[in-house]
């Protein structure tokens, strides 16, 4: 377990993923990098509602953008966020994950997320829903995949913990979420 993938913060306020898909975990998006369990497990949800969690790394809310082209429309694991983009709802084949839920006997992992019109109106919702959070100072982490979190983004607010962790260093200045014209992150 020590030397498995897993984010370097134990905390945010929502975690964005810009894709998820079967090449990239059984689950879609790996639990142990995520931190979401299905309710199913029997693990309670949080005080705040959000889903139950796992490992060290608790996000209030989790947006998941997109399936990778890999997973040909298979979407397990999209039931462990909590909201999505049409984009990504749109992609979804019900027959190619169904087995998998069926088999696990999980079928919260297959469940539709709220659904967003764009990347933007996704992380917006997130935000206004995220439960206690201290909208001045938002923690957010923004990973590529599950697999691939050599690098990621962080809010200003978690720049401290970067700093203090010798494990992590910046790499980059602080920039602002570069949205196209349709309001989707690129």
């Amino acid at each position: 377990k020590k030397v498995m993938g897993h984010i370097l913060i134990d905390d945010a306020d929502v975690l964005i993923v810009d894709e998820i898909g079967k090449n990239i975990s059984g689950d879609g998006m790996d639990p142990n990098v995520s931190g979401t369990l299905p309710r199913e497990t029997g693990v309670p949800r949080g005080q705040d509602g959000s889903a139950p969690r796992i490992g060290n790394f608790h996000a209030k809310r989790v947006i998941v953008l997109d399936l990778t082209e890999e997973t040909h429309g298979n979407a397990n694991g999209l039931g462990l966020a909590d909201i999505t983009t049409k984009r990504c709802a749109d992609k979804i084949i019900n027959e190619m994950a169904y087995p998998n839920a069926i088999t696990s006997t999980i079928i919260e992992m297959v469940k539709t997320p709220f659904i967003a019109e764009t990347d933007k109106l996704a992380i917006q919702v997130a935000i206004k829903t995220c439960a206690g959070a201290d909208k001045k100072n938002l923690r957010i982490i923004h990973i590529k995949n599950t697999m691939e979190i050599q690098e990621i983004e962080v809010s200003e607010a978690l720049l401290e913990e970067v700093d203090c962790n010798a494990q992590l260093e910046r790499i980059d200045d602080l920039k602002e979420m570069p949205f196209d014209a349709q309001g989707n992150l690129f």
